[in-house]
């Protein structure tokens, strides 16, 4: 699926998960266009599209619990910034690091928190007060992060000598256990 004058070439860039049953919210990018598709049934059969336009210094999209907006993660040079933005185009800065990676990873089902990777590390942005809060793990050789289903604790992944391992983040006690 191409919009007039667009020619969609570099694929999927983020595919979130299910709304329910059958139903998925996908990105597909194309220069400075992001395109937000809202499929039903198998994948590849549309229902609707909206069009996001965005910065071509744009690296991704990620969806917030209000509808009508949505976070975009930026980089420009060594300076990566997140921020929100409405659907009518209006942007508020939440975070700007420089010399850092920034891997987005999940916003807390509450809407309070965003998890967040900066150079491997696991942090918690905190969107009330605008606070960074580095998690009190050790290493930066963390892959990935996900709040748990019960959103209390986090679930981590790490990769050491080439190996894969899990670690349960106890977010009462600060601590963390192998699984």
């Amino acid at each position: 699926n191409t919009l007039p004058g667009q020619v969609t070439g570099k694929g999927l860039s983020r595919m979130m998960l299910p709304l329910n049953t059958q139903q998925w919210l996908m990105f597909k990018h194309a220069g400075d266009l992001s395109k937000m598709l809202h499929q039903q049934g198998k994948i590849g059969a549309l229902n609707e599209r909206v069009l996001i336009h965005t910065p071509d210094y744009a690296r991704n999209i990620y969806f917030t619990q209000q509808p009508e907006q949505y976070f975009v993660h930026l980089q420009r040079d060594d300076v990566q910034q997140i921020i929100l933005q409405q659907a009518d185009g209006a942007q508020q800065p939440l975070l700007e690091v420089k010399g850092q990676q920034v891997s987005f990873q999940q916003m807390h089902p509450n809407g309070t928190l965003l998890l967040l990777l900066l150079d491997g590390k696991p942090h918690l942005f905190d969107l009330n007060n605008r606070q960074l809060t580095a998690l009190n793990v050790a290493g930066n050789q963390w892959q990935s992060a996900y709040f748990m289903p019960d959103s209390q604790d986090i679930l981590l992944t790490s990769k050491t000598h080439g190996e894969y391992q899990t670690f349960l983040y106890l977010s009462a006690t600060g601590q963390s256990q192998a699984l």
